[in-house]
């Protein structure tokens, strides 16, 4: 079912999708293979949204940002690509992954080969948000090696787990606003402003997304839940239940950890765990109060439903916990 904010903009991101499937054509009958449609098993596509709504925000729509949120939505994919090597993830939206099916190898080279047909697509549009693009996935990168550094440290702090989320997620939510207020005209302050609601929407997004680790199904998250704490990602809901855990508890989630995610502590039991310290809970607090944060700055603009599609979207966000 699409939500208000994709009807509104619904034939754009027809042409979003149409344009993807341009820019990710190959000749070649064994990468063609490979790749597969890039309409399969495609997901919401928020960023492409963001952008687009930004743009829209100010008026027509131009066709320079349909192109520059197809780029996106092909590094976002790539992304995901390389994610699911670094998991070992089998399934992602139901379909087996890459990796499951082609290796790690090919896998890795084929995200590398989405992210430069991106990089090309973006410089013949418009040269000017290459750099743009190359400093949001170093921003990524630098997130995600952070975040592997940390693997099964409990000693993580929350602040240090903000800055991963934020490198990780966020800062290409902000990219996409920035773009789509940009190509659409805007001076400077909107700009600003709609950069940093994309800022804070994508922390509350990632928020979700580590909540949804225990709480959600595999069809709603997208990959198998409890992935994150099988692999040792310190998210927000263990390291809040770790910080007041006492005696049995403690001992729980600490002998998973030395572990290293064995098989061997139940699952199940840390799970609930998590939620009984109140990990769950704490986590859909700080992520409504993020979401909170963005629709406030959607205040200083006009009433008009395209600012109440960007303000849907915060509810989009924190829905998916549903």
């Amino acid at each position: 079912m699409q939500e208000r904010y994709e009807l509104l903009i619904h034939s754009e991101l027809e042409r979003v999708s149409r344009r993807i499937k341009q820019i990710t054509d190959i000749d070649d009958h064994m990468l063609k293979a490979i790749f597969g449609s890039p309409e399969e098993g495609s997901g919401k596509r928020i960023r492409a949204s963001l952008l687009l709504l930004c743009a829209r925000l100010f008026g027509e729509i131009p066709d320079k940002a349909m192109d520059l949120a197809a780029a996106a939505e092909i590094i976002h994919e790539a992304t995901l690509i390389h994610d699911d090597i670094l998991d070992q993830t089998g399934v992602r939206r139901g379909k087996k992954t890459m990796n499951s099916i082609w290796g790690d190898g090919v896998a890795l080279l084929m995200g590398d080969y989405m992210v430069c047909q991106a990089f090309a697509h973006t410089a013949r549009v418009d040269h000017q948000y290459v750099p743009l693009f190359a400093d949001t996935l170093k921003a990524m990168v630098s997130g995600e090696i952070i975040q592997h550094q940390n693997r099964f440290n409990t000693d993580l702090s929350i602040s240090n787990y903000l800055t991963i989320i934020e490198k990780k997620t966020a800062v290409f939510f902000e990219s996409c606003c920035l773009i789509g207020a940009q190509v659409a005209g805007a001076s400077p302050a909107p700009v600003k402003k709609l950069s940093e609601y994309g800022r804070l929407l994508g922390i509350a997004f990632q928020l979700v997304d580590d909540i949804l680790d225990y709480t959600g199904m595999a069809e709603t998250l997208g990959k198998p839940t409890t992935n994150d704490l099988q692999c040792g990602r310190m998210t927000l809901p263990y390291l809040y239940s770790m910080a007041h855990a006492k005696n049995g508890d403690r001992e729980l989630l600490v002998s998973f950890v030395e572990g290293n995610g064995s098989p061997k502590v139940e699952l199940k039991k840390v799970t609930e765990a998590v939620h009984r310290l109140g990990g769950i809970r704490h986590s859909l607090d700080m992520a409504r109060q993020y979401c909170d944060q963005a629709v406030e700055i959607l205040s200083s603009f006009p009433d008009t439903t395209i600012r109440s599609a960007l303000t849907d979207l915060g509810g989009f966000v924190l829905d998916r916990i549903k």
